[in-house]
């Protein structure tokens, strides 16, 4: 008996992987420093993103949607960074509800 582990991932048109970035960018523009140790791996996910496949494994996309809650969260102006929040989780979202 094999047992076979497939990996799902979700696909992101090049319009969403612009637009998903760069509302990411503007969130991390408000990020806490204590907070930078998890700029590597949010880099990471945003370079799967932008790579000319524009995918990201589930697991990745659900591990990424958290770290921008935390961000979010421990910012230094919750305000301006509201908008970009909103719109990259809404993405992530309708992209995590889709696989």
């Amino acid at each position: 008996m094999q047992n076979s582990l497939q990996t799902t991932f979700i696909f992101f048109s090049r319009q969403e992987s612009f637009n998903f970035v760069f509302c990411v960018r503007q969130l991390l523009d408000t990020m806490d420093e204590s907070l930078f140790n998890y700029l590597p791996l949010i880099r990471n996910c945003l370079g799967l993103i932008e790579s000319s496949e524009h995918k990201i494994s589930l697991d990745l996309c659900i591990a990424l949607n958290a770290l921008l809650g935390v961000v979010f969260v421990s910012s230094r102006d919750g305000q301006s960074s509201r908008s970009a929040y909103e719109q990259a989780v809404m993405l992530l979202a309708k992209k995590i509800a889709g696989a």
